[in-house]
């Protein structure tokens, strides 16, 4: 206690501020003022990531699905044949009728070729 009977803290150097706090430490009322001045600018700065990022997603996302439209269209319009298979795909009543016309899709969008090498790395041979 000093003079006046009030108490004030003090440091192991024996510093001491007016408001009796001791010099070099935070107190709660700094540390509160601190978190309140920089809360905005890192919610603004998290929120302003986060809608980069999701921005960016939905852009990569459209392109790709305005790619996949344009490349099926261009496909669908050079060739009829190919829709015209799918439609009997989905509409064969029988496994064997289902099977041949897979089979003639195969052939048609050339995902038979594989079938023709006989080596390849995916399988023993």
């Amino acid at each position: 206690m000093d003079k006046s009977g009030s108490k004030q803290a003090t440091t192991t150097l024996g510093m001491r501020r007016s408001s009796g706090k001791p010099v070099g430490k935070f107190d709660r009322e700094s540390l509160r003022g601190m978190q309140w001045v920089l809360r905005w600018p890192i919610i603004c700065g998290v929120t302003f990531y986060f809608g980069c990022l999701l921005t960016f997603y939905f852009l990569v996302r459209t392109l790709v699905l305005v790619a996949a439209i344009s490349f099926d269209l261009s496909r669908d319009l050079t060739s009829g044949s190919r829709r015209e298979l799918k439609m009997r795909l989905e509409n064969a009543r029988t496994y064997d009728e289902w099977r041949a016309v897979a089979k003639e899709l195969d052939r048609y969008m050339g995902a038979h070729e594989w079938k023709a090498a006989p080596e390849s790395s995916l399988y023993d041979h």
